[in-house]
């Protein structure tokens, strides 16, 4: 079987998706993407969740106060906007894996969006640097996944999503006493 290249027409012009080879490279890579954003949203939700209550004597419930650094945190806009990087993440790592030209570019401006939100929102108490720094990562991924460049987007995407498991597992860290 032969195959021919199309010297001079570009990669969509002959209906191939962009991204196909960076995919096909890194599969796993992919997949470890979406694993990484299911790890970002437990442990929201953990963070969430940790400031807890005495159901046991609830006359006696003390005030709930924050369980680790990040309840606080979370409480404010920064759950909402996480979610939304999140969502705009697995869109683009869904596009990406099923080769969808027209939806990587719209999943692309969905996180650019959301991590532009994200950086005007609220900051963690503690590495918020690093946050800032991962957010701004994840805009440029989602305007060049946007632009039809999608191989260029996706360790970008790798590199955003490793600030933010790094910076969840900092604010979920128990307070020291």
């Amino acid at each position: 079987m032969t195959t021919r290249h199309h010297h001079g027409a570009s990669r969509v012009a002959r209906g191939e998706f962009p991204g196909g080879d960076w995919i096909r490279r890194n599969t796993l890579t992919a997949g470890i993407i979406a694993g990484a954003l299911a790890l970002i949203t437990i442990a929201v939700i953990v963070i969430a969740m940790s400031g807890g209550s005495s159901a046991a004597h609830p006359a006696k419930a003390p005030a709930k106060t924050p369980a680790t650094a990040g309840a606080r945190w979370v409480d404010a806009s920064a759950n909402a906007n996480l979610n939304a990087v999140n969502a705009g993440v697995i869109a683009l790592t869904n596009a990406a894996t099923t080769h969808s030209l027209g939806a990587g570019t719209a999943a692309g401006t969905q996180l650019a969006a959301a991590a532009t939100t994200a950086l005007h929102g609220a900051m963690p108490p503690v590495d918020a640097g690093v946050y800032r720094a991962a957010l701004t990562v994840l805009v440029r991924a989602g305007h060049a996944a946007a632009a039809g460049k999608l191989a260029s987007a996706m360790p970008l995407v790798n590199d955003g999503i490793a600030g933010l498991i790094a910076v969840t597992a900092s604010v979920n860290a128990p307070k020291p006493r």
